[in-house]
């Protein structure tokens, strides 16, 4: 894949937001394991504080895990999950300053924008549902 290339998996691992239950890590794992290729966990740790290193991706030869800090907002979490979780599928295989950060940055932007537009109130669904009939 190359770097860039993130409309259908932004929108693929956006849905491990359900409209009904929230935010889903289960869902999450399996979604972002399709695209890398191989199983993935996200583990949350009280141990990751925000700040110069907030998440980590590990690849192994039949695991991968990311790992968040517990300690900050959900969408927070989403956006270091989303940031790691970019590095495992575009085969990024150490942390490096410029394209490859930059290209996880973005990703992960992107993921929280879909996820926002799954959140969001949309009162005009309402009323058109209400106008129509």
């Amino acid at each position: 894949m190359q770097s860039g290339d993130f409309e259908p998996v932004r929108c693929g691992v956006a849905a491990a937001h359900s409209p009904v239950d929230g935010w889903q890590w289960a869902r999450w794992d399996e979604l972002v394991g399709v695209e890398v290729g191989i199983s993935v966990h996200t583990v949350r740790t009280e141990f990751l504080e925000s700040g110069e290193i907030t998440g980590v991706a590990l690849r192994g030869t039949t695991l991968c895990r990311i790992v968040i800090p517990a300690s900050v907002s959900l969408e927070h979490q989403i956006h270091v999950a989303a940031h790691e979780a970019w590095h495992l599928i575009d085969g990024h295989d150490r942390c490096q300053e410029g394209a490859d950060e930059a290209a996880a940055e973005r990703f992960a932007g992107y993921v929280g924008l879909a996820v926002d537009r799954f959140t969001a109130p949309q009162p005009h669904r309402w009323y058109r549902a209400v106008s129509v009939g």
